[in-house]
């Protein structure tokens, strides 16, 4: 599986990037509940969080069809997945606090 992805890196790389802008620009108008009764900083990671993942995990994708060594497709991947859990421990403190 592996050797076929590095094979064929260009066009699974762009229908990555483009799924993962869709469900980015999805998750933009999908707000979760607890964002509408929250504030301050909570209030923004519960709205924009989710589709700064998903965007962050779109230009990795991006990334991984242009560049050889992967240095950046990695640097947004792991924005990616810090992004995503500060969303969830903020969306985990907000629903059981």
């Amino acid at each position: 599986m592996k050797s076929y992805l590095v094979q064929h890196h260009v066009w699974v790389g762009l229908v990555g990037s483009l799924a993962a802008l869709i469900v980015a620009m999805i998750y933009y108008f999908v707000v979760p509940e607890e964002a509408l009764i929250s504030r301050g900083p909570e209030k923004v990671i519960l709205m924009y969080g989710h589709s700064v993942c998903w965007f962050l995990l779109s230009v990795a994708s991006l990334s991984w069809v242009f560049e050889k060594t992967k240095k950046w497709s990695k640097f947004f991947a792991y924005g990616a997945s810090g992004v995503y859990m500060i969303f969830l421990f903020t969306l985990l403190v907000d629903k059981f606090m």
